[in-house]
């Protein structure tokens, strides 16, 4: 599914959407971007590779973002 930021007005896809490598590749390929793309998973891959960056390595590369929230802290501030 591609969506229209609002603030931009820039198109982007929505990777959770994305159930096939084919519809990855051909949003890639319709904005010129060369991105190569797998069909499968592969174990032992580039994306199960190690990763350097600023804040330390990473084991791989994949990214899990926290839900919002997740980092809050239990106490409720200021307290009630």
């Amino acid at each position: 599914m591609v969506d229209t930021d609002q603030a931009s007005g820039r198109d982007f896809l929505k990777l959770a959407s994305v159930r096939e490598a084919g519809t990855l590749r051909e949003h890639c390929r319709q904005r010129g971007i060369d991105l190569p793309v797998d069909d499968a998973y592969l174990p032992g891959g580039p994306m199960d590779a190690p990763l350097a960056t600023a804040a330390g390595e990473s084991p791989n590369r994949w990214a899990i973002l926290p839900m919002e929230g997740c980092t809050a802290p239990r106490r409720v501030y200021p307290p009630i």
